[in-house]
């Protein structure tokens, strides 16, 4: 049986990719309801070590899921927790932001927020509370009024386990 601690290493959940990296090829390999798989080529030649500049690179070849509006949610197994477990819909939380970190599900009727760390779904009706991730946010005592205000709790959230 395998130990606890080789189990989770072989898991990178919520990966980021990172920054500035041109994508030579990207293709839909899989697509869902909420999401698309794609497997995209990515161009590392200016980020390689110079002891490697004399063999050539053709990049290296990732699977990311995307939502529909082509916004990283993260690697496949993610996506499939989200959207097809949850039913979540994922979307970035702000303009400028590159990671879905955001999204309704229509299956609970909660505003979902997270991140690498932790994910939480709130519903009209929900209070912060003392202590709660988002309190530094959105005051303790504060109600969700409607789905609108739920959306609010998720953003704060998302951004405080971020």
């Amino acid at each position: 049986m395998p130990s606890r601690t080789n189990t989770i290493s072989r898991r990178r959940p919520f990966v980021t990719l990172p920054r500035g990296l041109p994508i030579l090829e990207a293709r839909v390999v899989l697509s869902r309801p909420l999401y698309d798989v794609w497997e995209e080529y990515w161009d590392d030649t200016d980020y390689r070590p110079p002891s490697s500049a004399a063999v050539p690179s053709r990049g290296f070849k990732i699977l990311v899921a995307r939502n529909k509006n082509g916004d990283y949610i993260g690697d496949p197994s993610n996506a499939k927790y989200l959207c097809d477990a949850k039913g979540i819909a994922p979307v970035i939380s702000k303009p400028g932001n590159s990671v879905c970190s955001i999204g309704y599900s229509e299956k609970d009727g909660k505003w979902y927020g997270w991140s690498h760390r932790a994910l939480y779904g709130f519903r009209p009706g929900d209070v912060v509370a003392e202590g709660d991730c988002h309190a530094d946010a959105i005051p303790p005592g504060t109600v969700a009024r409607d789905i609108t205000g739920a959306r609010q709790f998720a953003e704060a959230f998302a951004e405080s386990v971020s």
